[in-house]
């Protein structure tokens, strides 16, 4: 078991650090152009109560928008706050094809391991923009939800 956790916390500290923003540059006439995350809806509703033990089904609708053509990826993470173990979500990435355009992800977060017991608190779930073959994320959107025994 503590092979499994020892997994979860590597994955945590990679994960943390793709997660951070990367930047572009450009001169100051010039406006920069980024990539860009939009929650359009999620369900549950941000700040609901999810009970311990339960598997949610999480459904949310992305606009995304690469400043270069190729698509690329959302990847998802999520963990207790401020910063916990990960907890098991599927599927943990979507493909996102073209420059722009809407998505709509649908996944389930585990909020039972026998491993790591969930304590009452708020967790969040990360979704991080990742163009076409880069390892750091562009552009991120975070949902919090309650989680109560």
């Amino acid at each position: 078991m503590r092979g499994a956790q020892a997994i979860r916390i590597g994955l945590a500290l990679m994960a943390v650090s793709a997660l951070g923003c990367g930047g572009g540059s450009s001169s100051p006439t010039e406006p920069a152009q980024r990539d860009s995350l939009t929650l359009v809806s999620v369900q549950p509703a941000q700040g609901a109560q999810l009970r311990i033990g339960d598997t949610v089904e999480v459904l949310a609708r992305m606009r995304y928008s690469f400043v270069n053509p190729g698509g690329g990826k959302i990847g998802v993470i999520a963990y207790p706050l401020p910063l916990g173990v990960p907890i098991f979500t599927d599927p943990f990435q979507f493909v996102l094809e073209g420059q722009q355009g809407e998505a709509t992800l649908l996944l389930d977060i585990y909020l039972a391991d026998p491993d790591e017991p969930l304590r009452p608190g708020i967790i969040q779930a990360s979704f991080a923009l990742f163009p076409q073959g880069q390892r750091v994320s562009t552009a991120s959107v975070d949902i919090r939800y309650e989680v109560v025994p």
